[in-house]
Formats: C-alpha cells, sequence, structure tokens
C-alpha cells in the first residue's frame, strides 16, 4: 500500500520516507555491531546531521531500492560515541540519494553537560580516542517500493 504516495499528492515518494530509507539502516548497523554495548549506562542514540543529495525523485514504479550504508568512523569521548556513515540509495543501477550522516549514543551525564551538538563538535575535532583503527561495516537492504 503506497499510502504515502497518496498522502503526498503528487507523483514522487515524500522526502521524509526518502531520508527515513536511508538513515533507518544506519541505526541498525551501529546495533548490530553492538556498539552501545561497549558502555556500561544506558544509552541514547540521535541523528546529530549530516549533508546528502536527491539525484532523482523516486515515483511510485520504482521497483526495488537498494540501500547501502558504510560507517567511516568511530569515535567515542566523555560518554558519547559518534559514528559517522556514507549512504546511498540505489535504483536499477543508479544511486537515487547519497551522503554522509553523523549518529551518535549519548550517557545520561553526556546528554546532562554541553549540548549534544558541541558534545559532537568536540567528538569529530580528533580530541577523542577512536574505537579501532579500522572500522568498515557494510549493510546492504533492498526494500520494493510499495505501489498504488
Amino acid at each position: 500500500d503506497g499510502w504515502y504516495f497518496r498522502a503526498n499528492r503528487q507523483p514522487s515518494m515524500p522526502f521524509a520516507i526518502v531520508l527515513e530509507i536511508a538513515l533507518q539502516p544506519c541505526g541498525w548497523l551501529a546495533a548490530y555491531l553492538g556498539t552501545a554495548l561497549r558502555s556500561k549506562d544506558d544509552l541514547s542514540f540521535r541523528n546529530l546531521g549530516g549533508t546528502a543529495t536527491l539525484h532523482e525523485e523516486i515515483l511510485g514504479d520504482a521497483g526495488t531500492l537498494t540501500v547501502r550504508v558504510r560507517i567511516t568512523k568511530v569515535t567515542e569521548a566523555g560518554g558519547m560515541i559518534v559514528l559517522s556513515f556514507d549512504m546511498q540509495i540505489w535504483r536499477a543501477g543508479r544511486i537515487v540519494y547519497d551522503g554522509q550522516t553523523q549518529f551518535g549514543f549519548f550517557s545520561a551525564a553526556a546528554r546532562a553537560g554541553p549540548s549534544d551538538r558541541r558534545a559532537h563538535s568536540a567528538a569529530s575535532s580528533g580530541s577523542s580516542a577512536a574505537l579501532s583503527g579500522r572500522v568498515m561495516s557494510d549493510v546492504t537492504r533492498r526494500s520494493p517500493v510499495a505501489r498504488e
């Protein structure tokens, strides 16, 4: 059921759906790798931002979309674990959406301190220790686009 095409009142997939298709596998990969298990504290997970380009609209007859995400950097500091990802959505052998994004796991103490944005900035500046010298994992997810 392509309800989101009807709700969008145009033939293209709503951008919020495109964004979720690209970002959800990032969270899945971070969880699958056990990233949060590095901490004995309960952690919250949130998207910190990123940049991306929609190269072409995704229409209701798009068929199967393939999503590829890759962790490019993992940083840990002060109750935070920040992960950077490259992400792509493919359709019929072409990239239709690609970009980079960052997600973070935050302890209660880290959330009570400076804003997540400043904490992320500090973690990204290299002032923290990397979890490992090489963390490169890929996950590919195929998702058929619902048709009306």
